[in-house]
Formats: structure tokens, sequence, C-alpha cells
């Protein structure tokens, strides 16, 4: 079973209250930790992905977890559930 996840404009406007499990934050307030994945919003890409933050030479970017040779460019973030099935 799917489950629809809500379009990330609609719930990142405006938001002022802390990050709660399920919410869609803007993509300044992602975490940058080594071997963390997210669910990345990146609507110029075809919507969402799962991806992580690379650092390398003090610089850094959002890769996709599949393949970091594809960078990304999200605009919001929410945590990968932890219920999320893997194939």
């Amino acid at each position: 079973m799917y489950t629809q996840i809500p379009d990330a404009r609609t719930r990142v406007r405006g938001r002022t209250s802390p990050h709660q499990p399920g919410d869609i934050e803007p993509i300044e307030t992602a975490p940058k930790f080594p071997d963390t994945s997210v669910l990345l919003f990146c609507p110029e890409q075809g919507g969402w992905h799962v991806g992580e933050w690379w650092e390398v030479d003090g610089s850094g970017q959002w890769v996709a977890a599949i393949c970091p040779d594809i960078t990304l460019e999200p605009s919001a973030w929410i945590m990968v559930p932890a219920d999320a099935n893997v194939l």
C-alpha cells in the first residue's frame, strides 16, 4: 500500500513549530550528517527522491542515495519513515 505525501509547498509555508516526525520541512533545516538518508522534494527533478548530504573539500551538495553521481536540488525534506519497505 502506498501513502500519499502532501504537496511540500502546502505544508512548508508558514511553519513556525519545531520539527515533528512526518512534517515536511524547508531544505535549510535538513540534517547534514554522513550516511543519513532523507526524502527530498525536488520540484525540477520530478518530485520526491531519497538523498544524502555529501561534503567534499569543504563544499557540500545533495546527492541521490541510489547513485551519488546524481546531484539533487531539493526545496523541502522529510525523514524516511522507519517502517518504509525496502525492495
